[in-house]
């Protein structure tokens, strides 16, 4: 029952991420911590042998050992295999080490919470004051509108993350697809993850009701008719990814399951063809370099 209460709180904290895992400026950028919260893709193992490295130490594993160590044994795919794993060699509760795993949950944990706060320090206006920075486009930006423009990139660049890492590639030609790829490969994740990060797309057009994109394209600018075209594309991608069943590898092997996957990749489409098309004409905002094509 312990173990199933931390795995429960491992989603709540991943889920918490997945909302936030779009914006990519400030304390977030320093120091590697946005690959050491969450180091995917991993196409080399760095998260195995980050574990393996762990569990031979011979002192205790402390959050000071796990900040010291790759980026992949730092973070929340760490914890995942670490949790979710189910053999006897490597369940928390039969491994024969299990508690020197113990031990690497309880550090990889607490490296967690300190980047976090350390994040959050860095952002709130009592500390490092980044929110000032970010609204008022200076120190990491040149104007208000070189944050907005920063703001728009990697918002189109979590679309196209989503989009294509998360959902066309383990997609494939073909049933299976490629479910050793998917974001979260032992806790069933993928899909709740997908559907945080559609949500955290209308809201950040709306700014969850407060002075948005949507009261800027309307109020300011006077261009309704974008704006409702932005709210429709960004409600039917939150809608198609709302529909996806919970087992992600289920889908991927299934033919109304691999529709559903694709519908929901084609309403991404949409949503990043209008962004990068009317909404940046109407706005007259650049969008800057994307991290995520590879160059």
């Amino acid at each position: 029952s312990d173990l199933d209460a931390l795995k429960a709180a491992w989603a709540d904290f991943n889920q918490t991420w997945q909302y936030i895992q779009w914006l990519k400026v400030g304390p977030i950028l320093e120091e590697s911590r946005l690959f050491r919260v969450q180091f995917w893709p991993d196409a080399n193992n760095a998260v195995g042998r980050g574990i393996d490295n762990l569990l031979i130490l011979q002192e205790t594993i402390t959050s000071e050992i796990v900040a010291s160590q790759n980026v992949g044994a730092q973070g929340i795919p760490a914890l995942e295999k670490l949790l979710f794993s189910d053999t006897a060699e490597t369940s928390m509760l039969s491994a024969s080490n299990a508690e020197k795993r113990c031990e690497a949950v309880v550090a990889i944990s607490q490296n967690l919470k300190n980047i976090s706060s350390t994040v959050y320090q860095g952002w709130i206006s009592t500390d490092g004051n980044y929110i000032a920075q970010l609204t008022e486009g200076n120190g990491d930006f040149s104007s208000r509108k070189d944050a907005v423009e920063e703001v728009v990139t990697n918002w189109l660049e979590q679309i196209e993350r989503t989009k294509d890492e998360k959902m066309l590639e383990p997609l494939a030609l073909n049933s299976p697809g490629i479910p050793t790829i998917i974001e979260f490969t032992m806790s069933n994740q993928s899909v709740p993850s997908i559907k945080t990060n559609a949500q955290s797309f209308v809201d950040i057009y709306t700014a969850k009701g407060g002075h948005g994109f949507d009261d800027i394209l309307n109020g300011f600018l006077e261009q309704p008719s974008i704006a409702t075209q932005m709210q429709e594309k960004v409600d039917a991608a939150n809608a198609a990814a709302a529909l996806l069943t919970e087992d992600y590898k289920a889908l991927l092997a299934d033919d109304a399951g691999r529709q559903q996957i694709t519908d929901a990749i084609q309403k991404l489409r949409e949503l990043r063809d209008l962004l990068t098309a009317d909404f940046v004409q109407a706005t007259d905002i650049n969008i800057g370099f994307n991290s995520n094509d590879g160059d």
